[in-house]
C-alpha cells in the first residue's frame, strides 16, 4: 500500500506533491503526518532498492548521518 492513514485525501493530495517534486528518477520517499501518537496520513513515491519494486508505506529506511541531524534539529 502506498497510501494510508485517517485522512485518505490528505494521503493523497501529500502523495501527488512529493510526486510532482521528485520527478522519475531516485529513490523512494515516505511521509506522514501524525497526531497524537494517531496517524492522520501516509504516502510514499517511487522505488525501494535496487530490485526497483514500488516503495510502500511500511517499508523501513536507512537513515544517514545528514537526516539524523535534521531530525535533532526538529526535535
Amino acid at each position: 500500500m502506498n497510501i494510508g492513514g485517517k485522512n485518505i485525501e490528505l494521503a493523497t493530495k501529500l502523495q501527488q506533491h512529493l510526486a510532482m517534486k521528485k520527478g522519475k528518477e531516485g529513490a523512494g520517499i515516505s511521509a506522514a503526518f501524525v497526531m497524537d501518537g494517531e496517524l492522520i496520513a501516509a504516502c510514499t513515491v517511487g522505488k525501494c532498492g535496487k530490485d526497483g519494486t514500488l516503495s510502500d508505506i511500511s517499508d523501513l529506511y536507512n537513515v544517514g548521518q545528514l537526516q539524523k541531524y535534521i531530525l535533532l534539529l526538529l526535535l
